[in-house]
C-alpha cells in the first residue's frame, strides 16, 4: 500500500534559500514548522599554527550563542589597518589592523555570516542593521556612517581613558543618530578575532572584536559545544584568549 506522506524534511538554511524561496517561506509558514532546527551558514577563515591561512563553511544551528560571535560588522565596514583602512570583507588573517589600545595586531580569524531580512522565521533583530551617522559620536566618530550587525558591541570608555565598558549597539538606537536599518537585500556581515581579546578600529570607532565569552555562560553542552568550538579552529579550547578585558554589562552607563 502507498501512502502521500511527505518525506522528512531536511535542515535548511537562510544562506541557501533564494529570494523566491524566502518570500514563499513567508506566505505558507507551514512547512517550516517541520523545520527543525533552523540552520545557518558559518563561513571562516584562519591562521594555522604554520602560519598560512585556511578556511572553511559548516552549517550550524542559528543559535544566539552562535550568532553573537559572527554579527557584528556590515560588508563595507571600514576598519584601520597599520597602512590604510580596509573594507572588512576584503582582510585576510595575518593582516596587521590597528586596535582601540593604539597597538598593531594581526588578525588571527574571521567569520562571516549572511542576514537575510524578513524570513519570518528567525528572530527580529537578525533581520536587522545598526546604523550610526558620522560625527554622532564625535568628530569622524565614525566616518562615514557605520553598519553594524546585531551582536555589534561599541567600547566606551570614561574621560581619563583608564576604564571601559562593551555596549551593544541596539541598546544605543535613538531613532536620530542612531537607527535599526533593514536591509532590501541580504548583507554578509563579520567578525574578527585577535589573540586575545581586542576592539577594532571601524570607521573610527572603537568596536570589540571576537571573544566567545565564558564557556560556562553559553549554555552549550556535549555535541552543541563541540560544534560551536570547531568554528573557531585557531582554539584549542575556548578560554585560549584568555578573559574578557572589558565587561558586558546589560545596560551600561552613558560614559561618552
Amino acid at each position: 500500500m502507498t501512502t502521500n506522506a511527505p518525506p522528512p524534511s531536511l535542515p535548511r538554511t537562510f544562506d541557501d534559500m533564494d529570494a523566491a524561496n524566502l518570500i514563499e517561506a513567508r506566505r505558507d509558514p507551514a512547512p517550516l514548522e517541520r523545520v527543525r532546527p533552523l540552520m545557518r551558514k558559518y563561513e571562516v577563515s584562519y591562521l594555522t599554527q604554520a602560519g598560512h591561512v585556511a578556511g572553511l563553511a559548516r552549517i550550524a544551528p542559528a543559535l544566539p550563542a552562535f550568532e553573537m560571535a559572527f554579527a557584528s560588522l556590515a560588508r563595507g565596514t571600514l576598519i584601520q589597518t597599520e597602512r590604510t583602512p580596509v573594507a572588512v570583507e576584503d582582510l585576510l588573517p595575518g593582516d596587521r589592523v590597528a586596535t582601540a589600545d593604539n597597538k598593531i595586531e594581526p588578525i588571527h580569524w574571521i567569520g562571516s555570516i549572511t542576514l537575510v531580512p524578513n524570513t519570518g522565521v528567525q528572530r527580529a533583530e537578525m533581520s536587522t542593521l545598526t546604523r550610526i551617522t558620522q560625527d554622532s559620536i564625535g568628530l569622524s566618530r565614525p566616518s562615514p556612517d557605520l553598519m553594524l550587525g546585531p551582536y555589534a558591541r561599541l567600547l566606551h570608555r570614561n574621560l581619563a581613558g583608564t576604564i571601559g565598558q562593551l555596549v551593544s549597539a541596539r541598546d544605543r538606537i535613538d531613532g536620530f543618530d542612531i537607527v535599526e536599518i533593514t536591509p532590501p537585500t541580504p548583507v554578509r556581515i563579520f567578525q574578527i578575532g585577535f589573540a586575545r581579546h581586542e576592539a577594532v578600529v571601524a570607521n573610527g570607532v572603537a568596536v570589540e572584536a571576537l571573544h566567545p565569552g565564558d564557556p560556562a555562560a553559553l549554555g552549550l553542552e556535549g555535541e552543541m559545544k563541540s560544534i560551536y568550538l570547531g568554528l573557531f579552529p585557531h582554539l584549542a579550547r575556548l578560554d585560549d584568549m584568555g578573559p574578557l578585558r572589558w565587561s558586558r554589562p546589560k545596560l551600561a552607563e552613558d560614559i561618552f
